[in-house]
């Protein structure tokens, strides 16, 4: 309930500040699952990992077959797949490759991509992740841990307007109160 209009607008939960839907007053909201978190962390990091590595006009290459396409037409793969979670927010770990090259039929395309790391960010770089992403992962299953990550990578988002459009679609689809709620968290910092 909201404690300025007193709408029950909000279900009631372990509660965080989020703005009434009718006010706009700061109220309680209830709590984000840990799926939810962990499914807008990794929007924004595709968003961040893709575009990052376009050129100037927006192409990117994917680092397995070589072809070039537009940074909306591909994907992020992960070299250690995304289950593992200490490297699954790693930017060596993953980086831009066709659906093609990304998809179950060529399972990511593994080896060469762990050639490409190499190149990219020196030898053994690939054996370092593959070892890093074995390690535990307690701290990585924390709400805190995801926050965390969803206002560094807001943060390197802000002030690339061609982003915007793609964060209204994620909020769209991870409930845009959360993406409102990192926003206002990162403005009161």
């Amino acid at each position: 309930m909201c404690r300025w209009c007193r709408q029950r607008t909000i279900p009631k939960g372990n509660s965080i500040l989020q703005k009434c839907a009718f006010c706009g007053g700061l109220t309680n909201a209830k709590r984000p699952r840990h799926g939810q978190m962990q499914a807008i962390c990794d929007d924004l990091f595709s968003l961040v990992v893709r575009f990052g590595s376009a050129d100037r006009i927006g192409n990117v290459v994917c680092v397995t077959c070589g072809a070039q396409l537009h940074w909306t037409m591909v994907d992020a793969g992960h070299f250690q797949v995304r289950d593992l979670k200490p490297t699954r927010f790693d930017e060596k770990n993953v980086n831009p490759q066709c659906k093609d090259c990304n998809g179950k039929r060529r399972s990511g395309e593994q080896f060469k991509h762990g050639v490409w790391i190499d190149r990219r960010w020196g030898t053994g770089t690939a054996h370092k992740l593959a070892i890093e992403a074995k390690k535990d992962g307690a701290p990585y299953n924390d709400r805190g841990y995801f926050l965390h990550i969803s206002q560094i990578l807001l943060g390197r988002c802000h002030g690339h307007d061609e982003l915007g459009p793609y964060i209204l679609k994620i909020a769209e689809r991870q409930r845009a109160a959360w993406i409102e709620f990192f926003e206002v968290k990162r403005g009161n910092e």
